[in-house]
């Protein structure tokens, strides 16, 4: 929803609507993503969430990150994870939920206090290393 610098070899118009970054400029990009949601309701017994990036549409290998919710006195939980890829010019990445359940992404509520009163939320930064 907000961007807070872009290039013109990332292109982010898509990315508030359909969660689409385009890459237009072919080389080795570091991706950093980090999440804090929450799974609800919870299942039992407990579930493992977990996101990927995608790349046109497919699973790229490796990328796959995972976290759980220890118990459901818990409001959130938040993972991260960085990775080196090499992208091509005019590729989309996106960032995906793996996880059998949706994995809310919505603020909790302002009366939330304590260790579980993170603000739930996706982020996704890309950086270049180096052009080809």
């Amino acid at each position: 929803e907000n961007s807070v610098f872009a290039t013109p070899n990332i292109d982010i118009t898509n990315a508030a609507l359909l969660g689409q970054i385009q890459i237009n400029k072919s080389g080795w990009y570091t991706i950093e993503q980090s999440v804090c949601g929450t799974l609800n309701p919870l299942s039992a017994p407990l579930i493992v969430w977990g996101l990927a990036i995608f790349r046109n549409g497919l699973l790229v290998p490796g990328t796959t990150f995972v976290d759980m919710t220890l118990s459901p006195d818990q409001q959130a939980n938040n993972t991260s994870s960085l990775i080196i890829l090499f992208v091509n010019a005019g590729d989309i990445l996106e960032l995906h939920n793996m996880t059998t359940q949706n994995l809310l992404l919505n603020a909790i509520s302002a009366g939330t206090t304590g260790i579980n009163a993170q603000s739930n939320s996706a982020s996704f930064k890309i950086s270049s290393l180096k052009f080809v």
